[in-house]
């Protein structure tokens, strides 16, 4: 299961550069073994390049398991997040940071996208990309490729184009 909060995730009507925006997205796993959870970001539009202006991190409670571009998130395929025991569940929170040196070039730009989350080791995935584990992880937060993982998902759609920041709901 997937709850976000807020829902939708990201929504700010004047985003400006040196803004930031959380949100959190509280993953359950109903099954009775421990999984690997992912993110992806999906049917993606980036207008104008909006997001090379921004940097996405996300985090398992203090620790931090990403930071990078969120343009390079949007082209990531799965990024792993952490194991879920079974019937358990985390709360990881996102953080957008519209970047200071941005310019005003990037007004009136649009960047939408869908988020699938899941768990890795299934026949199912998001897209054509695979999941590897975390401990397959460069560092970057970024994977994809390789391997047959893929996992049971839930994709989030209906999102709306109308600010500068990205989005999702139910």
């Amino acid at each position: 299961s997937a709850v976000f909060n807020p829902n939708p995730l990201f929504n700010a009507s004047n985003f400006i550069p040196g803004d930031e925006k959380t949100a959190g997205i509280t993953i359950g796993n109903g099954s009775d073994v421990s999984q690997n959870a992912y993110i992806e970001a999906v049917n993606t539009s980036n207008v104008g390049d909006l997001a090379s202006q921004m940097k996405l991190e996300i985090y398992d409670g203090q620790t931090q398991i990403y930071n990078n571009n969120f343009g390079t998130f949007l082209n990531a395929g799965p990024v792993p997040l952490s194991s879920i025991g079974a019937g358990g569940s985390k709360i990881y929170d996102l953080k957008i940071t519209f970047l200071k040196n941005a310019g005003d070039s990037y007004q009136g730009k649009t960047l939408k996208f869908d988020i699938c989350v899941g768990f890795s080791g299934g026949n199912q995935h998001c897209t054509n990309e695979v999941v590897v584990s975390p401990e397959n992880n460069s560092g970057s937060g970024s994977s994809g490729g390789g391997g047959s993982s893929g996992g049971s998902h839930l994709l989030i759609f209906n999102e709306r184009n109308e600010t500068p920041v990205p989005e999702t709901t139910s």
